[in-house]
């Protein structure tokens, strides 16, 4: 009678300890889930003239109810900064400020960082920009995938575009090349990512390194979640809570297209998605939140694990 009697406490407190198992995992799930921030878009001057001039009555959404969750990964910020002192050939002790406010490394550059999520900054003084033997295009976008490869997987970056800065014609004299900025836009999920996601490479005077914006990261899965019906989104679009990336003033343009993509603010940690809507013409094109969003993000339909 007493082992059966101390068997059923032990499985009670087995139960008992379970139950509160499963409470904290779920509890933690939940935070996790509810720190997802919701986007904040930008106030856009000509919003209400898209919201009156354009409507979303005949787009046709993408078939997918749920999509994924991205944050940055955690970084070994020290770690990180060793590497980004050897590739620009900086001293060991070169200090870091951050990407909005960088500190001097040299006598003419600055370098910026943010531990959390491992973007960085490096700016050189125009005096590196004198344009003279700035090498062609391709030798400048070789430059950059070599550089870059050192401290990112570059096979995952796509291929660049470079785009020249170019001196002004003075004496008569043509302008030229002062230096090209090799961009990368990585993908995720093969899909777009607006805001501010992207790494660029500034190749100067005899193929130097003249400047870094490192504001793409690597990134992990934290949670799948449910996307908003039709009439959520477009009350958000009647209520200007979208962003605007293309307007060519428009006139009632009929907005047609829409696919799912992701967005990410050069200020947070997560990449989230986002239907990307666009006019029959391409002239005008807008981005809303697409994620459901519930009542503190309990609309998360699975946990990455």
């Amino acid at each position: 009678m007493k082992k059966q009697l101390y068997s059923r406490k032990i499985g009670i407190a087995a139960l008992v300890g379970a139950s509160i198992l499963i409470f904290v995992l779920l509890h933690f799930c939940r935070m996790s889930i509810g720190k997802i921030p919701e986007l904040e878009f930008s106030g856009y001057v000509n919003q209400s003239d898209i919201v009156n001039n354009c409507n979303l009555d005949h787009v046709k959404f993408p078939p997918e109810t749920a999509c994924a969750v991205y944050k940055l990964k955690k970084v070994d910020s020290a770690q990180d900064q060793k590497n980004i002192r050897k590739a620009l050939g900086l001293d060991e002790n070169a200090k870091f400020g951050t990407v909005s406010d960088p500190m001097p490394a040299s006598s003419t550059a600055v370098l910026g960082y943010d531990t959390e999520s491992g973007r960085w900054i490096y700016q050189t003084d125009l005096a590196y920009d004198t344009g003279e033997n700035v090498p062609e295009k391709q030798k400048a976008i070789q430059i950059a995938n070599d550089f870059i490869s050192n401290l990112y997987p570059v096979e995952t970056l796509g291929n660049p575009t470079a785009i020249a800065d170019m001196s002004g014609e003075e004496r008569n004299k043509p302008s030229s090349v002062v230096r090209w900025n090799v961009f990368y836009y990585p993908t995720v999920e093969n899909r777009p990512v607006y805001g501010v996601f992207r790494i660029c490479i500034a190749v100067g005077a005899e193929g130097k390194i003249v400047g870094v914006e490192k504001l793409a990261g690597e990134y992990e899965k934290i949670a799948q979640v449910q996307l908003s019906d039709l009439r959520t989104i477009k009350n958000r679009f009647l209520a200007q809570d979208f962003l605007c990336t293309r307007d060519e003033s428009p006139q009632n343009r009929k907005m047609e297209q829409a696919e799912l993509g992701f967005y990410a603010d050069v200020g947070g940690e997560y990449i989230q998605p986002v239907y990307v809507v666009s006019s029959n013409d391409g002239m005008t094109e807008i981005l809303i939140d697409a994620q459901n969003r519930g009542e503190s993000n309990e609309n998360a339909v699975s946990r990455s694990r």
